[in-house]
């Protein structure tokens, strides 16, 4: 092993608690050991060598005071080497990092301890930001490409109704503590209330300027298939834009802008509210819609066939099973609909559901959930309180 001067300690673990259901009852899954050749964090990487072609997931969280919790699934796929840039909020604090490198048959857990380093590593972040009911991500891309995507209702909200994020700009004020004063695209994937109401909060407010304002009434003549006009190692590909043929009368949610997000082995399928019309179309069409984590439609209604089994399966069928949740605690639509649908999936919400999801991959009521990928892992950051 290299020299390093991090102090690790691997221990075994029953049982590791981030990712997917664990199913170690089944007889075909077995823990094992010598698994690993070699493991360690340096500069802020995890390093990790195995002695077969294995996927990896991991968590980790700072020991001592902090309430943040990170967890991380490989995007490249089976491999016998990994290295994941680690995203962290403190340097110079010691870390607990829980990993587990699997196949379908066997397992084996393992446990470090590492201490930050002050090195920083630019990622493609995604933040889903809590604005109640409604979505509103805002993305910054590894050579500082920024983009807004819907916005909430912000001001367009009744006060009087609180799961609609109380009428107030809650996109805008949370901008507006990033340090950013310029988007190369602002997009509205279709105009509803709930989500194009931030994105007016921002382009009123003043305090912003913008290359591109992309809507279903402004779209530059963009077709599907065609990627975002970025210089960047981001690539964003327009998988819909307005109506699928035939579909006009079919709502507003059915006209949203479609994007798969793809940076090195990473893919990010970002849906708006697109329903089981366009959701359909889609797999009709030729662009792949395999992903490691879904911006999950419509706040998790399963109205109009939304989220079918069927268009979750041609998602999930990479290694990483991530779904993210948009919605506001008490809405009187009941989102999310069915959490049956997701009970294989690892789900991160803002709010909390009426009814408690019984499955341990599903993390509720987290607030802003940030995700980080240097295009060979992704990393969902979350508030350890939620779950």
């Amino acid at each position: 092993m290299k020299n390093f001067k991090w102090i690790i300690l691997f221990l075994p673990m029953l049982i590791l608690s981030c990712g997917k259901n664990e199913k170690l009852v089944e007889p075909a899954f077995q823990e094992a050991s010598g698994l690993f050749n070699e493991l360690y964090v340096e500069n802020n990487t995890l390093i990790v060598e195995t002695k077969a072609d294995l996927n990896i997931r991991f968590e980790y969280f700072k020991r001592f005071g902090g309430s943040e919790k990170y967890y991380g699934w490989s995007a490249k796929g089976k491999d016998s080497e990994f290295s994941f840039h680690l995203p962290l909020n403190s340097s110079n604090s010691q870390y607990l990092m829980k990993i587990r490198v699997e196949n379908e048959d066997v397992y084996q857990d393992t446990v470090i301890y590492f201490t930050a380093t002050p090195d920083n590593y630019s990622f493609l972040e995604m933040h889903f930001i809590d604005v109640k009911q409604g979505d509103a991500n805002y993305i910054k891309t590894p050579d500082n490409k920024h983009l807004m995507i819907d916005g909430g209702y912000g001001t367009r909200g009744n006060s009087n109704l609180n799961w609609q994020g109380y009428g107030q700009p809650l996109a805008l004020n949370y901008m507006l503590a990033q340090n950013v004063n310029h988007f190369d695209y602002l997009i509205e994937t279709h105009h509803d209330a709930d989500h194009y109401g931030g994105i007016s909060d921002i382009k009123n407010s003043g305090q912003f300027t913008w290359t591109y304002d992309l809507s279903n009434s402004n779209t530059y003549n963009y077709q599907e298939g065609q990627t975002l006009d970025l210089d960047s190692p981001v690539q964003f590909r327009i998988l819909n834009i307005g109506y699928p043929p035939g579909e006009e009368d079919s709502g507003d949610n059915n006209s949203s802008i479609v994007l798969m997000v793809n940076y090195g082995y990473a893919d990010i399928l970002l849906t708006g509210d697109a329903e089981g019309v366009v959701q359909t179309y889609m797999m009709l069409n030729p662009w792949s819609l395999s992903a490691d984590m879904l911006k999950i439609s419509h706040h998790g209604s399963s109205s109009n066939g939304t989220s079918s089994n069927d268009f979750l399966e041609t998602v999930f069928n990479q290694y990483s099973k991530i779904g993210i949740l948009s919605f506001g605690t008490n809405n009187t639509y009941g989102h999310p609909h069915s959490l049956y649908r997701f009970a294989n999936y690892t789900i991160f919400g803002t709010g909390n559901p009426t009814n408690p999801s019984p499955y341990p991959s599903h993390y509720f009521n987290c607030g802003t959930i940030k995700t980080f990928t240097d295009g060979q892992g992704i990393v969902v950051k979350y508030n350890q309180s939620s779950k």
